[in-house]
């Protein structure tokens, strides 16, 4: 049961990091960059 709550999760973060990847050549990488690293606590 864990085994298969693990794989889906895997999955659904690869599919996310796809996503990501489309929307950085989007919006341009440096924007994005930008942005995550402001949102960082010091």
């Amino acid at each position: 049961m864990m085994e298969i709550s693990v794989k889906s999760v895997s999955k659904d973060v690869k599919e996310i990091k796809e996503s990501i990847e489309v929307l950085k050549d989007m919006t341009g990488r440096h924007e994005v960059d930008i942005n995550i690293l402001k949102r960082r606590p010091v």
